[in-house]
């Protein structure tokens, strides 16, 4: 059950110093199985929890689990705790690619995860991990795998394992953290999100606006366990284009653009997902379209091209991101109103093709 709490609200950079120096998703063959739809928290009792998955269909989730971190300062355990570890073993994708673990009430559930109150409803990180050992992840249950506080927990060290996809849901609690550099959503007012979805199902982009804590009414957006999710409310930002070949991860690195096109917002930002553990990265810009070979990918941005920020790198789970600055530097110059460019990424990838180098696919924004 919910509680709302008057508490001063959690600054942002609090909660996102770990994600600035790490950030997400990777590196056992398992790209193509990820985190999509959450809903942990609504009034009254929580009898309408779930996780969704999306991936390819008939992919088996052997030795996949679904792992809660406790990032709630005022928690009895403190941070770092392992609340949930959900084993997925010997359960497969349904034919329509959507996974749900859930609650009795909710409709259309692949796994059963009780009766009600199957989340914490405080600040949290939820991943979706692989791992050959399943043993040593189990026993981490209840353990603090973030002993020196440092915002990295033993979850990405742990041998044979591989963190598929993570994300942070933080309440306004000062203090609190979210762990290995998961993309951070929150605070609604002074709680937790209820939920959150990806515009249009991965790899959309996680929608800045939430599910409904009225689990009746849902006058925002509406669940969708087992189905496709909606646009988001403040629409997509740009438009993807220019298919990614996957790299020595296993994974496609996928470009998403978050904040406003428009220009006197100055909200712009990028991340990327599907990365090589470390790979070193340079967002560049065109003005047109192209298809020419760059490396082992496509280059789709070309026209007049601009190299933006300082050297990406990767985090150990294969994702990075940074904002952009339209106010200053040669965004401020190029990235008018009624101008649209292309975006795309470049990197390092020694152990995948012969060049060694290869690209993300692309966004086409319309800035206004």
């Amino acid at each position: 059950m919910r509680t709302r709490r008057t508490l001063r609200r959690l600054p942002l950079a609090a909660a996102t110093v770990a994600a600035l120096s790490l950030a997400a998703p990777s590196s056992l063959a398992g790209g193509d199985l990820h985190l999509n739809e959450l809903y942990v928290s609504h009034d009254g009792q929580d009898d309408q929890e779930f996780i969704e998955l999306v991936g390819t269909p008939g992919r088996s989730l052997d030795d996949c689990f679904l792992v809660v971190v406790e990032g709630d300062q005022s928690s009895s355990t403190g941070t770092g705790i392992v609340d949930d570890v959900i084993d997925l073993g010997g359960l497969v994708l349904p034919a329509d690619g959507y996974f749900v673990a859930g609650v009795d009430a909710v409709p259309g559930r692949d796994l059963l995860l009780g009766t009600q109150n199957a989340f914490e409803n405080g600040s949290a990180t939820y991943y979706l991990i692989q791992t050959t050992d399943p043993s040593a992840l189990l026993a981490l249950v209840g353990q603090d795998v973030d002993p020196d506080g440092d915002g990295v927990t033993q979850l990405v060290g742990l041998p044979g394992a591989g963190v598929l996809d993570l994300v942070g849901l933080v309440d306004d609690d000062a203090g609190d953290v979210v762990f290995d550099g998961a993309l951070v959503l929150g605070p609604d007012g002074a709680d937790v999100p209820p939920g959150i979805y990806r515009a249009l199902d991965h790899p959309g982009r996680w929608c800045p606006e939430f599910l409904d804590y009225d689990d009746l009414a849902t006058s925002h957006q509406a669940r969708t366990p087992g189905a496709a999710t909606v646009s988001c409310l403040s629409g997509d930002l740009g438009q993807r284009f220019c298919a990614a070949t996957p790299n020595s991860s296993g994974a496609a690195a996928s470009l998403t653009a978050t904040g406003s096109a428009l220009v006197a917002d100055d909200t712009l930002g990028f991340s990327v997902s599907g990365l090589p553990p470390g790979a070193h990265a340079r967002l560049f810009a065109g003005d047109q379209t192209i298809q020419v070979p760059l490396g082992d990918g496509t280059r789709c941005a070309g026209g007049q091209v601009l190299f933006l920020h300082p050297l990406w790198t990767a985090s150990s789970t294969g994702v990075a991101g940074r904002d952009l600055s339209l106010s200053a530097g040669p965004a401020s110059a190029a990235f008018l109103a009624g101008s649209t460019w292309n975006f795309q990424l470049w990197y390092r990838d020694v152990s995948g093709g012969p060049a060694g180098s290869n690209t993300s696919d692309a966004l086409s924004i319309a800035f206004r």
